[in-house]
């Protein structure tokens, strides 16, 4: 199961940090992101790393995303997406960084790039095409 604030703030307290956090086609459904995001660079130990992974807000996405993924192929259910919970790679970058750019540093941000014919489900990363799914590794820095 997750993590939630108390056990956060213990982890914290202890020590008890992680090498490698992973937020993974997540921060699209979550009220806050930007909470979500702040409280997994708070258990990175440094150098550790956070992976994000969410789709980019574009014309493509919604298409891809939205009108294929939900309505012609059902890959997944109708309303799992809003379109105006999509993030581009520039957003998360801001808020991960923010006014933390000391702490945090982007170090990669690639495309994850489904290949026809759709029905495989087979991706590939693409760092010149962030157009729908996308991944961005950041790293807290030693301070």
């Amino acid at each position: 199961s997750g993590t939630d604030i108390p056990q956060q703030q213990h982890q914290q307290q202890n020590n008890e940090l992680f090498d490698i956090i992973t937020a993974l086609e997540i921060i699209e459904h979550v009220p806050n992101p930007s909470s979500l995001l702040y409280a997994a660079q708070t258990l990175l130990k440094p150098n550790g790393i956070l992976f994000v992974s969410t789709i980019n807000r574009t014309v493509k996405s919604y298409g891809m995303a939205i009108v294929a993924a939900e309505y012609i192929l059902g890959k997944v259910p109708v309303g799992t997406h809003s379109w105006d919970m999509f993030w581009s790679p520039e957003e998360v970058e801001q808020m991960i960084l923010g006014d933390r750019a000391t702490v945090m540093k982007q170090i990669a941000v690639s495309g994850m790039v489904l290949q026809p014919p759709f029905i495989n489900m087979e991706w590939t990363l693409d760092r010149d095409d962030t157009d729908v799914n996308w991944i961005g590794a950041y790293q807290k820095q030693q301070v």
